[in-house]
């Protein structure tokens, strides 16, 4: 029970950041440094990286998550961790953590992906629960709705399998905040219902009863909601939250407008006001000054066009933030690769400070006795190859002769036939005549074997050269299409056709092996002398 209480208390670290204004970049690389290095020099390896994970989580906890996100590709880098194992996904969980915290959701989901993958491929269900709770808040803060939902699902069926009623409680608390905001009352609802039946009085239980109130007013249940309302104030005693305060206060004035009590309505909605603005809660005033406009919509206009102007320009304001919040990320994520960058120059240049003269010594050293050696091998080398040339010389006629003798054998007339039987095949079947582009070379690929051997073959066995079979069969070829077609062909379209490159050759080849020119033939066909 102990472990899995840990598990919770780890997981409700990492979903409690629910956003964070733009950190500034006010890192002092050199204390960073500082500290890396003083652990790195006063521990052996283990206890190096547990002293650098200790540093890590000094960072993390205290909100510096540029520092934090150094540290941790550091110890990445450094330590050259394999995705297999565990300490990868939970530092990749730790990195995704702190892009959230910097509101970089792109960076986050592609950090927490691979903990995922490693989590799904090992059946690790703490880091795979982590990873998907984790994943679906970066997905709504980038307005992918179903896709939220969707991981959200998936956490809530992993949590199933652990037998650990406060753990299940917090990922289905989770859960049923999506489909609330995917405003699918029906299922909210059913799983609201199995939270309660957890039996378990902690925090959760009184957003279970929040998120029933909420489920029943959008139901139109407005007693039901009340009640839910009313346990929740209750609680608020126990658990003080002064998002929480201002969202019951929201609540209540929107059930009593739907109860037809603007009196009550009105008064509600000032005490959500009072703390959206004392607490800076600039989304929650906007859908208060709505709120405000609904409420006077009936009896005053103008009071209501009023509220609306108010949440228009709140709202306008804030998509400018929202505008420059997002330009900030991009400079934000090129100041943390160019800080990261700066820092390991800074390490590297302390490096080479230290091994400089090390490493000039050493070279020279080295220098001298590759020298030495060379000189003194130099004279043993000339005699030597003085010897292998004289030999290689003499094995050299030897191997001539040997080619000679070779030469006259190798061509046989079963492998001539075969090799003729191949070229037949590709210029009667295939046609290959008909690429522009073949030569020699080509046709010996096709027939496996090299360019002398199928010269060899044309001259002793076809008893005709290369070029002058390939010409023969694309002019016959030619032939057949004037024959077929005379009143579609143009000379020009037929050589093409037949695989001339061009009309010259075409003419030239054509009254060499028939006798006679195109033009000729073709009036001949056509009967026309």
């Amino acid at each position: 029970m102990n472990s899995k209480l840990h598990i919770f208390i780890f997981l409700m670290i990492i979903i409690a950041y629910n956003g964070m204004n733009s950190q500034e970049l006010s890192l002092d690389k050199n204390r960073v440094i500082f500290e890396i290095d003083s652990i790195k020099s006063n521990y052996n390896k283990e206890k190096r990286f547990a002293e650098l994970l200790k540093l890590m989580n000094s960072y993390r906890e205290s909100g510096e998550y540029i520092s934090t996100i150094i540290v941790i590709k550091g110890l990445i880098k450094t330590y050259n961790l394999d995705e297999r194992k565990r300490t990868f996904a939970g530092l990749n969980t730790y990195l995704g953590q702190a892009y959230n915290g910097l509101g970089l959701y792109s960076e986050t989901i592609n950090n927490v992906t691979k903990s995922y993958i490693y989590a799904k491929k090992n059946k690790d269900t703490a880091i795979l629960i982590s990873s998907l709770m984790i994943l679906s808040e970066a997905y709504a803060k980038l307005n992918f709705k179903k896709k939220s939902e969707d991981l959200m699902l998936e956490a809530y069926k992993v949590s199933n399998t652990i037998d650990d009623k406060y753990y299940r409680k917090l990922v289905l608390n989770n859960y049923t905040s999506v489909l609330l905001d995917l405003k699918k009352l029906d299922s909210a609802m059913f799983y609201l219902n199995k939270l309660e039946s957890l039996e378990i009085k902690d925090s959760i239980t009184s957003q279970v009863h929040l998120n029933k109130c909420s489920c029943f007013l959008m139901q139109n249940k407005l007693d039901n909601a009340l009640v839910y309302c009313n346990l929740f104030e209750k609680e608020l005693v126990f658990f003080k939250n002064a998002h929480n305060r201002m969202t019951l206060q929201e609540l209540f004035s929107n059930i009593y407008l739907k109860k037809g009590n603007h009196k009550k309505s009105i008064n509600y909605a000032k005490n959500a006001l009072d703390i959206a603005l004392k607490y800076k809660y600039k989304k929650d005033a906007v859908d208060i000054y709505n709120l405000f406009s609904d409420i006077y919509k009936e009896n005053d206009h103008l009071l209501s066009d009023k509220f609306k102007q108010k949440a228009k320009i709140l709202m306008d304001s804030l998509e400018m933030v929202n505008m420059h919040k997002a330009l900030d990320n991009i400079k934000l994520m090129h100041n943390i690769e160019k800080k990261s960058l700066e820092i390991n120059n800074l390490k590297l240049e302390n490096n080479l400070k230290k091994y400089k003269i090390k490493t000039l010594l050493f070279l020279l050293v080295a220098s001298i006795i590759i020298l030495l050696i060379i000189i003194s091998q130099k004279a043993k080398i000339n005699k030597a190859y003085r010897l292998i040339v004289n030999d290689n010389i003499k094995s050299l006629k030897d191997h001539e002769e040997i080619i000679k003798l070779r030469h006259k054998t190798a061509i046989t007339d079963d492998v001539s036939e075969e090799i003729e039987m191949r070229i037949r095949q590709l210029f009667d079947i295939d046609k290959i005549f008909l690429q522009k582009d073949l030569d020699l070379d080509k046709l010996a690929n096709m027939v496996n074997t090299n360019r002398g051997y199928l010269s060899y073959v044309f001259n002793n066995v076809i008893n005709m050269s290369f070029n002058e079979m390939l010409n023969d069969y694309r002019v016959n070829e030619s032939k057949k299409l004037l024959l077929e077609n005379n009143k579609k062909y143009t000379i020009e379209t037929t050589a093409l056709d037949s695989g001339f490159k061009n009309k010259a050759t075409f003419n030239r080849n054509f009254k060499k092996i028939t006798g006679v020119t195109p033009s000729f033939f073709i009036k001949n066909a056509q009967g026309k002398i």
